[in-house]
């Protein structure tokens, strides 16, 4: 799982304490950020050291040849990262595969989180929910169809569930 807000976040106010069941939204867009900057070939490291978003919007539209406004670029992303979940499931990957080193879970060695552990578990459901998979990371057959195009993935095999809502 790549993104979320270990990768970037717009949260001073951050706090470890809280149940991190509200940061899905945040999470998500991170991650469709970061999947229209991988599309378009750019650096993470110039996008988040001074690559404005326009930049990358407008290389996209070169690209592409296509002017997307807000909401089109939203669900491109999620459909780049849907795809990758969708081919990651149909090859057997599964989400309880993925692990998070042993020092990301242990306390910070420093101040400003002293002891303080962060809740992956709680985070990975609240990005699920954001964008509109079930609690194993599968996406659900209406976020599939919503995004268009993936009606090959859903019939590809039998795990997609009935049900997400909108995304």
């Amino acid at each position: 799982m790549k993104g979320g807000i270990g990768y970037t976040t717009t949260k001073p106010d951050f706090d470890p304490d809280n149940s991190l069941s509200d940061t899905g939204e945040e999470d998500a867009k991170c991650v469709i950020d970061t999947e229209i900057m991988n599309a378009c070939g750019a650096c993470a490291f110039g996008y988040e050291y001074g690559n404005p978003d326009e930049a990358i919007f407008r290389s996209l539209e070169a690209i592409m040849g296509h002017y997307y406004d807000d909401e089109q670029k939203r669900r491109l992303g999620l459909r780049i990262f849907t795809m990758r979940q969708a081919f990651n499931l149909r090859e057997g990957i599964r989400s309880s595969q993925f692990t998070i080193s042993k020092r990301m879970r242990k306390p910070p060695f420093n101040e400003p989180f002293g002891d303080k552990i962060l809740k992956f578990e709680v985070m990975v459901q609240s990005l699920y929910e954001a964008l509109g998979w079930d609690e194993e990371g599968v996406p659900y057959k209406d976020t599939l169809r919503e995004l268009g195009g993936l009606d090959m993935v859903m019939n590809d095999h039998n795990i997609y569930k009935d049900g997400g809502g909108d995304v």
